[in-house]
């Protein structure tokens, strides 16, 4: 669009005026809020991609290993009820399955590291049986028992490591059933093992060197004192307790982790609605303390370097089956937390290793495997974690480039939510910022190149929420405007770089009016127009010399389609089409985000039990055909959103709409034989919620969604 220009904004959508005095002037001010915040900008550096792989049922743990030493992790699949373990080798691209048959009960598995070249060694524990076992896995095999040990209590959980730094990791052994901490060693002949404590049990254990000597210490929460309690590491793996941290709530998934890059390790565990981190010093002190407050209380969490900045983030799931990561910000401070993934049936999830970088594989109850990683666009069908349930989804244009960037309202969070792409369309920055309302629209001023303005709102309410966001300084400016009714579209105009006319298209008692907020930098006046018409259905607005408004109206027993140019003296209305209302008529409208004279701006489909007509509005001059379908049909069509905009290189502006009843996104098109429109069918796309088309590697376009059963965002290539 030429800068020169007025830009004419509105939105796509659906929903619908007829006398008029003089023009009335307010010059109250119909808004809530207006202030300036600061907001962060999270660096995702690409950590944003899914992939979905199915598997057999039945397995309810997970766990990594890069069993073939050639720097992609293998991912091992068990479970307690079964004597297998699944073995998927190739992440993320050419996976491999492997089921194998073992002869023992695996409760839980962890890698044993060795000295030697292999990397197959791992420990079992059997609980039922009270032992502890040591086995070697392979991509396509398992070994019997090479050893194992016996307790007269249960053990529940081992962890590994290197207690005397010669390359032999040792098991420590505790558990809610296990009396005291075990450390078993390895030896040819077997199994040894050596108490560190005895008498109590521990439901949370993790090695962590506490006094800076190199060699692994433990810490351990003792259940039967609450209590967090340390024990010191000799250099010979002879352990004695030095302190203790009480504590009045049970803790959960205790974690060491270097999050500062300070050489000190700090602890992380759950307890209640928060995550605590106690951040370690030279003097194993942990005075400092850091909380991270969340919604819901944590159930599990792991810990790596997702996005490549060399700063840990936390992965951790919730309660209510959402899996988040939050990012490190500078191994002090971590950014808001990103939703991954809702799925009430998750089991578990692991940290997994792929061309040296952390990715996470998610198990769930019904045998699917889900992969978060880093990666890059590679052409093909692909989806990106970011929207739980959108409500919306828009591309726009930071610094004008020719890069899509996405802008998406989550209703889940309430949030709409900035997403900026490098210039091979990767995902490297998010951006969050909080609702007043759940919107489901959309509108993007563009004028500027690195400052945009996002209009948000839904029809039917009267808050319009305005956001101007400037992407080099990460400064937020927010306006909440109220119209005196309910929404039926908005469109703006721009006058200069301070001065926006924001018209807003609203329904009061009835009657449709037009508004218009008369929007500076530094103050906001309201003028309203003289009533347009009543019993307004659906209604579009553009804004050309003078506001135009296409609009159906529900008249007895009567449907009209209607214009109306609106003036400060009398209205100019035209009705373009007339057609019976009965209780199976069903009418779509929708507009172009601009209007455009030489592509259609307005397309409305009528559907009925007897007669269907496409109406198409292209420049002011309204087309008018009695068959939707390029091949008619009996049944009607359920359409859903639409997107007025290019889906080839040609340059052309096209009108789309998404039809949920046969999953297919319709392309109108005109027939030169019957000189007529019609819709035809140009992708398959299931559980679009939104969409727009966009050209992501700079030659071919590609469908980008809202997938509203998966709870993400899918990117589906038009290439056939």
């Amino acid at each position: 669009m030429n800068k020169k220009d007025d830009l004419m904004r509105r939105s796509s959508g659906e929903k619908i005026g007829s006398k008029a005095d003089l023009l009335k002037n307010s010059f109250i001010l119909f808004f809530l809020l207006f202030q300036t915040l600061s907001f962060s900008q999270v660096p995702i550096n690409g950590f944003c991609f899914r992939n979905d792989y199915t598997i057999p049922k039945g397995y309810n743990q997970i766990i990594s290993a890069d069993l073939n030493l050639n720097g992609r992790s293998e991912l091992i699949l068990y479970s307690p009820a079964q004597k297998h373990i699944g073995v998927l080798s190739g992440m993320p691209e050419d996976t491999v399955f492997n089921d194998l048959e073992t002869k023992f009960e695996i409760f839980q598995l962890k890698h044993l590291k060795n000295k030697t070249s292999s990397n197959n060694l791992f420990a079992v524990v059997e609980r039922k049986q009270r032992k502890i076992s040591v086995v070697n896995i392979y991509v396509d095999s398992i070994s019997g028992k090479l050893a194992e040990i016996s307790f007269d209590s249960y053990p529940e959980n081992i962890v590994t490591g290197d207690i005397d730094l010669n390359g032999i990791e040792e098991i420590l052994v505790y558990g809610s059933g296990f009396d005291g901490l075990s450390l078993l060693y390895r030896a040819e002949d077997g199994i040894g093992e050596r108490k560190i404590v005895t008498g109590t049990s521990f439901s949370e254990a993790v090695f962590i060197d506490l006094n800076d000597d190199g060699y692994p210490d433990v810490a351990a929460f003792d259940i039967l004192d609450n209590s967090l309690r340390f024990f010191l590491n000799n250099t010979k793996g002879v352990f004695r307790a030095t302190r203790t941290i009480p504590y009045s709530e049970k803790i959960k998934s205790l974690e060491s982790y270097d999050l500062n890059n300070d050489g000190f390790a700090e602890i992380i565990y759950a307890i209640n609605n928060q995550l605590e981190i106690l951040y370690g010093d030279y003097q194993s002190a942990f005075n400092q303390k850091k909380v991270l407050k969340l919604g819901d209380k944590p159930v599990s969490l792991l810990i790596g370097d997702f996005n490549g900045d060399k700063y840990p983030g936390i992965i951790y799931l919730v309660s209510n089956g959402i899996l988040n990561v939050t990012i490190g910000k500078n191994g002090l401070e971590f950014f808001e937390p990103i939703h991954l993934l809702k799925e009430t049936s998750l089991l578990a999830f692991t940290r997994f290793k792929s061309e040296s970088k952390n990715h996470i594989a998610c198990l769930t109850q019904e045998g699917e495997l889900i992969l978060f990683s880093s990666g890059y666009f590679n052409g093909q069908d692909q989806n990106i974690f970011f929207a739980i349930e959108a409500n919306t989804v828009k591309k726009f244009d930071f610094e004008n480039d020719g890069i899509p960037d996405i802008a998406v309202v989550d209703k889940y969070d309430n949030l709409l939510k900035l997403i900026l792409n490098n210039s091979a369309a990767v995902p490297t920055k998010y951006y969050s910022i909080p609702l007043a309302e759940d919107h489901s629209e959309i509108l993007i001023d563009e004028f500027f190149s690195f400052r945009k303005i996002f209009y948000c709102y839904s029809k039917g309410a009267p808050l319009l929420e305005v956001f101007r966001y400037n992407f080099r300084t990460d400064k937020l400016n927010r306006k909440q405007l109220y119209a005196p009714g309910e929404l039926l579209d908005v469109a703006f105009q721009r006058i200069d770089s301070s001065f926006v006319n924001i018209f807003v298209l609203y329904e009061k008692n009835a009657k449709m009016y037009l508004g218009k907020f008369e929007n500076r930098d530094v103050s906001i006046t309201f003028k309203e127009y003289p009533f347009i018409d009543r019993n307004v259905i659906a209604a579009e607005l553009f804004i050309t010399d003078e506001p135009v408004v296409y609009y159906w109206k529900s008249e007895n027993d009567k449907l009209e389609f209607n214009s109306a140019v609106i003036k400060s003296g009398p209205h100019e209305f035209k009705t373009h089409l007339i057609v019976p209302k009965t209780s199976e008529t069903q009418v779509d409208l929708y507009g172009a985000d601009f209007y455009d004279n030489e592509y259609p701006s307005v397309v409305s489909v009528v559907q009925s039990e007897s007669e269907e007509y496409l109406i198409v509005v292209t420049a002011g001059s309204v087309d008018i055909s009695k068959q939707i379908r390029e091949f008619s049909g009996n049944n009607k069509l359920k359409f859903g959103r639409a997107f007025f905009g290019e889906i080839s290189i040609k340059g052309i502006i096209n009108f789309t709409v998404n039809s949920s009843n046969d999953n297919y996104i319709y392309k109108l098109i005109y027939r030169q034989i019957d000189k007529a429109f019609s819709l035809k069918q140009i992708i398959k796309a299931e559980n679009v919620s939104d969409y727009f088309f966009a050209r992501l590697d700079k030659k071919n376009y590609f469908l980008v969604y809202s997938n509203n059963k998966e709870g993400c965002i899918s990117i589906k290539s038009l290439k056939k």
